[in-house]
């Protein structure tokens, strides 16, 4: 199931013609970060030693000022390549010619961001473009550092409602390092005006399989916005706890939209 976006919608799959463009996506981003493991000992070798081959935060900036202004396909092979999800046969399709689009995604993957590319990945969390709040939040959501834990925590309490959604989408990739901080604020989130920041939250609480919210995540399934009850059943689906089950049923056999009705089915086949 996917991540979902700004204004509550969750994000759509990325339709089967939208490969032929990852060329143009990987002429534009691979001139700032090389391809190649030797391409990549001579940037480090240039710019000095970085540790466990973390990113240096000047390719950090230009990965970032790369996405910028980029149209909704390329903004989602760059979603996929730093969240770490295939889309260009990463573990999938053995087929497809594009091996300079697939070698970026391989390097993006294993190359992590590290604790001094927290303040330019805090930044973007607030940035204009949607595409580049999209790339930072799992970007600042994988450095293992207690400034992006509170950066990412800054940014669900922002005045803005897009910053508050990356926020709250960067938080679920934190894993179990992060879940026992981020639960409360979570929560609260799950209570939001924005309908985007309340969708982003239950689905980070369910990356994240923060104990003890199922039921009230339960009770958000009644939320008025559909996408947010999507999001919701998804969580529930994520945290595999039967006592959801109940609510499940209902929304599969009751609710008025087919997608969170598709939602809760898929949930429903995850819990044992």
């Amino acid at each position: 199931m996917s991540e979902p976006q700004s204004g509550g919608r969750m994000r759509a799959r990325l339709a089967p013609g939208a490969l032929a463009v990852a060329a143009v996506l990987a002429s534009v981003l691979l001139v700032v970060l090389p391809r190649t493991p030797r391409a990549r000992a001579a940037v480090v070798t240039a710019e000095g030693a970085l540790p466990n081959g973390a990113l240096d935060p000047r390719r950090v900036d230009a990965f970032l000022a790369a996405v910028r202004g980029t149209g909704p396909v390329a903004c989602e092979l760059a979603v996929r390549t730093v969240s770490g999800r295939n889309w260009n046969g990463r573990g999938g399709d053995p087929t497809s010619a594009d091996t300079a689009a697939r070698s970026l995604v391989d390097d993006v993957v294993t190359m992590n961001a590290d604790a001094s590319s927290v303040p330019s990945l805090r930044a973007a969390l607030g940035d204009a473009d949607a595409c580049v709040r999209r790339v930072a939040a799992p970007l600042l959501g994988r450095v293992d550092d207690q400034a992006a834990t509170d950066a990412l925590l800054a940014a669900l309490r922002d005045a803005s409602a897009p910053t508050r959604v990356a926020g709250a989408t960067g938080l679920a990739y934190g894993g179990r390092r992060r879940a026992a901080a981020a639960r409360d604020p979570l929560v609260a989130a799950l209570r939001d005006a924005d309908a985007g920041v309340r969708a982003a939250s239950a689905w980070a609480l369910g990356q994240l399989r923060v104990p003890g919210t199922t039921p009230l995540l339960v009770a958000a399934l009644r939320d008025r916005d559909a996408a947010v009850r999507r999001a919701v059943a998804v969580a529930l689906g994520s945290l595999e706890d039967a006592a959801a089950v109940d609510a499940l049923v209902a929304a599969l056999r009751d609710d008025a939209d087919p997608l969170v009705r598709q939602a809760a089915a898929w949930a429903l086949g995850q819990i044992k």
